[in-house]
């Protein structure tokens, strides 16, 4: 049986259920009512009633777990997947981030439900919360955080957690926002701007004052973030990935071997600067990058830390290490410094960084290069179809990227 009391001037609900440790009907369920009034109280008792009638009487083939305890355990394998090279970090941390957000939800609306008790009501409640604030939450973020959600409820299925997925019937929209690139004049512009960034000297960080910077205009964001310009401009003349550029190391790791059937994904660059191998996504490449040389020889391959009050000099595994946390640069961190630099450059906000890849293969093309040069390059070939056709050779894919390694215009002085 269940009751009602009152704590804190609000009704709330009791009941004890049957606890699958002991056998015993000694799990207590608390629930508020969300409202003073006592009859409402009573009317709410019923369904929640129902509703626990439902989980823990007829539904006896499936025992009560915890949403949290669910998630977590859901997380767990990701993380040991992720420990096993089978699963990239950043994936993980999206799974973790969205999964957090919903469970956050679930328990500031209702407490810590039960699995079961999730149907498609607490699905659609979460879209609609996770699509209040559109300054925060673009469309796209909003279509991952559910993505993310639903994979982890088939999982569920998938274990016989729960009996009907709280996804039935609910369509995830992708986002309806047009795709752009920067073509032509637009690429060349960028290339040029990027290439002034990464030719300035290294500048040193400045505090920031409340908060904020002293002035917008003096892109102060861009000193904090030295590494940013470097990372854009080598996307530029090669194409790769944003995920690839961040993983990339000084010289090859222990573990930097190709596996075939395991996604093991890294990225180094050789002794002398000139050949970047990447393995990414189950696909491997190597790439010439004598015309980077220059640029990799500018970048810091160590930086000075503290311990005990005596300053060490720490060489760096990355190229682009984060400082602060010995770790990667998160991709959602370059990603929202793009979003800057295009509203600082008044540049098409619709731009992405993946969309530069777009750009490359395009300027690739249009130099006469074909669609198979280009994939070479790009990587859109997997293991075994390199095994099948064979690979391009560096001086093949030289001449491919020649498109990308132009000489710098030169500005026409203005007659006086």
């Amino acid at each position: 049986m269940s009751s009602i009391f009152l704590k804190d001037g609000m009704y709330w609900y009791q009941r004890y259920v049957k606890n699958p440790n002991s056998g015993k009907n000694d799990k207590r369920i608390q629930r508020s009512l969300r409202t003073k009034n006592r009859g409402e109280a009573e009317q709410r008792q019923i369904n929640f009633d129902k509703r626990y009638d439902d989980i823990y009487t007829r539904n006896s083939l499936f025992p009560p777990r915890p949403l949290s305890k669910c998630i977590k355990e859901y997380l767990g394998e990701k993380k040991k997947q992720v420990d096993a090279n089978r699963r990239s970090l950043n994936t993980y941390r999206s799974d973790d981030i969205s999964l957090n957000q919903f469970l956050a939800f679930i328990e500031e609306a209702y407490d810590d439900l039960d699995i079961r008790e999730i149907n498609k009501k607490h699905i659609l409640q979460f879209k609609v919360y996770r699509e209040a604030d559109k300054r925060v939450n673009s469309p796209s973020t909003v279509s991952v955080n559910l993505r993310v959600t639903r994979s982890f409820f088939s999982n569920c299925i998938e274990k016989e957690y729960i009996e009907e997925h709280p996804f039935k019937h609910i369509k995830i929209k992708k986002s309806l926002q047009r795709k752009s690139y920067p073509l032509g004049e637009d690429f060349d512009n960028l290339v040029e701007i990027f290439r002034e960034l990464v030719e300035r000297p290294f500048p040193k960080p400045q505090k920031k004052t409340g908060g904020k910077f002293k002035k917008k205009e003096d892109k102060q964001w861009l000193n904090d973030h030295e590494w940013f310009p470097f990372v854009i401009f080598i996307i530029l003349k090669t194409g790769m990935r944003i995920g690839e550029v961040l993983l990339l190391k000084w010289k090859q790791g222990d573990t930097d071997f190709i596996n075939k059937g395991v996604s093991n994904s890294f990225s180094y660059l050789s002794n002398d600067f000139k050949l970047l191998t990447i393995s990414f996504k189950r696909g491997y490449r190597e790439l010439p990058v004598k015309p980077l040389k220059p640029l990799f020889n500018k970048i810091p391959k160590t930086y000075t830390t503290k311990d005990n009050g005596k300053e060490t000099s720490r060489r760096k595994l990355y190229v682009f290490e984060n400082e602060r946390t010995n770790d990667l640069h998160l991709t959602t961190t370059a990603a929202n410094l793009w979003k800057k630099f295009l509203r600082d450059f008044d540049l098409n906000e619709n731009w992405t960084i993946h969309s530069l890849r777009h750009s490359v293969a395009s300027a690739m093309l249009n130099s006469g290069k074909t669609h198979f040069e280009v994939g070479q390059v790009l990587g859109h070939s997997t293991l075994e179809m390199i095994d099948r056709y064979g690979h391009a050779t560096i001086k093949s894919k030289e001449e491919t990227m020649s498109a990308l390694h132009r000489p710098k215009k030169k500005k026409k002085k203005r007659k006086k």
